[in-house]
């Protein structure tokens, strides 16, 4: 189901600095703009400063909040991001919030898979986007980032078009 709009906790759960929450789809901007006291998010990429408020209007935090607009985002959809502080009740309450709003809970990899069924990334690149995760050791991480970044994919290319040009070659050479 493309036609939904998917929220998670898209950094790790734990006490630190930020927690990021993305909520990908067509009703990312009005389901989120329900939380944050911040009506206005004019320029897309932008961070602005607002309140995230729960349905009797408390103020829950004072966040960071980013919206993009679709086709050209990670997912293809219009994504909005809230960057909370970083405790696990506040990222979950968030969650919460957008979940009780018409989200629907996005399972590991769901964005991923979305840029991946939008054209926004290939195969080979949603793969690198895992190996980057897991990556163990630098060694791996550049050779994950170099996948990521679509090295893989233009080789692959590359080399699908010499192929094609020695197919045309054979075809005109022998008049099959």
């Amino acid at each position: 189901m493309l036609n939904d709009t998917i929220a998670a906790i898209s950094t790790a759960l734990g006490e630190g600095g930020i927690a990021i929450i993305r909520i990908s789809g067509p009703d990312a901007f009005n389901i989120a703009g329900k939380f944050l006291t911040r009506k206005n998010f004019d320029v897309s990429g932008k961070l602005y400063l607002t309140n995230l408020i729960d349905k009797s209007g408390n103020i829950i935090d004072r966040v960071l909040a980013v919206h993009f607009n679709q086709p050209k985002t990670y997912t293809g959809e219009d994504i909005c991001e809230i960057h909370t502080h970083g405790g696990i009740l506040i990222a979950r309450t968030c969650l919460e919030l957008l979940l009780s709003n018409g989200a629907r809970l996005a399972e590991p990899g769901k964005f991923t898979r979305r840029a991946f069924i939008n054209s926004r990334i290939d195969l080979s690149q949603a793969e690198g986007v895992l190996s980057l995760i897991k990556s163990k050791s630098l060694e791996a991480l550049h050779a994950a980032a170099r996948t990521l970044t679509g090295e893989l994919s233009g080789e692959i290319k590359r080399i699908h078009g010499k192929i094609l040009d020695i197919q045309s070659n054979i075809h005109d050479h022998f008049h099959i």
